[in-house]
């Protein structure tokens, strides 16, 4: 009865960590827009309990300083519970970059990038990589 009671102990920390995560993840994002440099028409949490993740409607990054912009038709935003250092970017539909007043379009389905940190304070990046 006793392993019974643990398997259940540890499924509510499980979920209590997947919840706070995605809670977090979706208050980052909202800071974000509040910044002026990102904006998205919806934001929805995923329903899947291995990993935190939001997909977003009409997402739109955009630095002035660095004369970029980048639009997508819609994308998914997530990291595996088990490692919340690795974020991955899977767009959906044509993207859009701006770059200098050079306009790209990519209409690819394939479109994904990820990046992993080092842990650390400052979270040094450990990897990043972009697939079409």
């Amino acid at each position: 009865m006793r392993g019974f009671f643990g398997v259940i102990a540890v499924a509510g920390l499980a979920g209590g960590y997947w919840a706070a995560g995605t809670a977090a993840l979706e208050s980052a994002l909202g800071a974000a827009q509040e910044s002026g440099r990102f904006r998205v028409e919806a934001l929805s949490p995923s329903q899947r309990p291995d990993r935190f993740a939001v997909a977003m409607t009409a997402p739109a990054l955009a630095d002035p300083g660095a004369e970029l912009a980048v639009r997508a038709a819609a994308a998914d935003l997530w990291a595996p519970l088990w490692n919340p250092l690795s974020w991955h970017l899977d767009a959906r539909g044509k993207v859009d970059i701006l770059y200098q007043g050079q306009l790209v379009t990519v209409d690819h389905q394939g479109l994904s990038g990820a990046v992993r940190a080092r842990p650390g304070l400052a979270l040094p990046l450990a990897q990043a990589r972009l697939a079409l």
